[in-house]
């Protein structure tokens, strides 16, 4: 009997290798000389179902590297097999940061995506607005207009492989920065009296940054401020939302500050009688506008140099005020003392015969504050003492004795309502 040998295949294939989730192609492409191949099966390395088609397209859950082991037997029952690798490509995963929504600002696009085997290296931005950027990981861009924009970001590995990664992005106004003062003209220390008119629009302004123009910053929404030296000053403020958007203003001279007029006045006298009221005041005040003087008795004068006749004894409480065009306003007070004049009338003569006519040596004067009084005889015998103004001598030794008619010697120290202290001395006739 002849006896047949029958020719083995030889087992091959081909295969593309592609990315995570699209399939990976394989072709049978096995070859026999006599005869066919009626059989094929293949295992693709992941446990799942066998293939028995020359040509499969195989889904890989995972990226990574796989062997395929193909067999294949022909009509004659004669095997052959062949192992070969394949690698899944890992698909990018894409991910991506922004920052700084606020219209007019730079719109920061951070590339945030990751993988693990290969290289991402390629980026394309769709930024909402129809515009493309690509070939930038990393970007800034500036909107034209507020509102609501869906940013895209496909990114591509060395093996091809591409995924993208959709965001909504809202692109928010700049807060409007206003405010107002009322009152451009202020006074040293004067609070100054400010409005803040600034806007969100929307969003929350959530901090003030006042700037007063002389090195200070007040970070509150009201702000409680006043200048400790004159001039002339621009204010500006800065404004921020809880959006991080941003804006400011300034208005410039602003505010001018105007220190107090300096006062300073001179009297002709500080110090006078009733008898010599008239007083001349001399204005030595500076940088002032207006001045008005108030003299403590009803009168206002507004000349410079007044002159002013007091008739009442007392004393003044005399006031010069100063005033410039910015109605700051100072004043000083200064003290006018009018006194009664000082007299004192002592009789040379006096009759104590008890007709009621001119009985007593009697000392009459105004201004006075004490008195002692003292009577001597010819020889310096004292005869009589009084301190008091009121109380007089009638004529009489301290011992009630009834002096004869002669001349004696008075002796009286004064001492007026200023401290001042006069002493007189003097003959006085007693006729009886």
């Amino acid at each position: 009997f002849p006896v047949y040998v029958n020719e083995i295949p030889i087992a091959d294939f081909i295969f593309e290798n592609n990315c995570q989730y699209d399939s990976n192609t394989f072709t049978n492409t096995s070859t026999i000389g006599l005869g066919s191949i009626d059989l094929v099966k293949w295992d693709f390395g992941d446990g799942s179902t066998l293939g028995t088609n020359n040509i499969e397209n195989h889904y890989y859950e995972y990226p990574g590297l796989y062997t395929v082991n193909m067999v294949i037997e022909s009509q004659s029952g004669c095997v052959d097999s062949i192992k070969k690798l394949t690698e899944v490509y890992e698909v990018p995963i894409v991910d991506f940061s922004t920052s700084h929504h606020c219209l007019g600002d730079n719109t920061w696009f951070f590339d945030e995506s990751l993988i693990n085997n290969g290289t991402i290296i390629d980026w394309k931005w769709e930024l909402g607005d129809n515009i493309v950027l690509e070939d930038y990981k990393n970007m800034s861009y500036i909107y034209d207009e507020a509102g609501h924009y869906a940013v895209k970001l496909k990114v591509t590995s060395n093996h091809g492989c591409y995924s993208q990664s959709d965001k909504n992005i809202t692109i928010y106004n700049p807060p409007i920065a206003s405010f107002r003062i009322e009152d451009e003209e202020l006074c040293l220390g004067e609070e100054i009296s400010i409005k803040d008119l600034s806007d969100g629009l929307g969003a929350n302004i959530i901090e003030w940054k006042w700037n007063f123009g002389d090195g200070n910053i007040i970070p509150r929404e009201h702000p409680e401020y006043s200048y400790s030296y004159k001039g002339e000053f621009d204010i500006s403020l800065f404004v921020m939302t809880d959006e991080g958007c941003k804006n400011d203003t300034v208005i410039y001279s602003s505010v001018r500050v105007h220190d107090f007029p300096k006062v300073e006045f001179q009297a002709s006298k500080l110090f006078t009688t009733e008898l010599e009221p008239e007083i001349k005041f001399y204005n030595m005040s500076e940088e002032y506008d207006f001045i008005s003087w108030d003299f403590d008795n009803g009168k206002i004068s507004y000349e410079e140099n007044p002159i002013v006749n007091f008739h009442e004894v007392r004393e003044y409480n005399v006031m010069l005020i100063a005033s410039n065009n910015a109605g700051c306003e100072n004043n000083l007070i200064k003290k006018i003392t009018i006194s009664p004049e000082n007299t004192l009338y002592i009789p040379n003569t006096f009759t104590p015969n008890g007709d009621g006519i001119n009985d007593e040596f009697i000392i009459m004067g105004n201004n006075i504050s004490d008195i002692y009084l003292s009577i001597f005889n010819k020889w310096g015998g004292l005869v009589f003492e009084s301190r008091d103004i009121n109380y007089g001598w009638n004529g009489l030794s301290k011992n009630n004795d009834i002096c004869h008619n002669g001349t004696y010697l008075y002796h009286v120290i004064v001492n007026d309502y200023k401290g001042m202290e006069s002493v007189y001395t003097g003959e006085i006739n007693v006729i009886r």
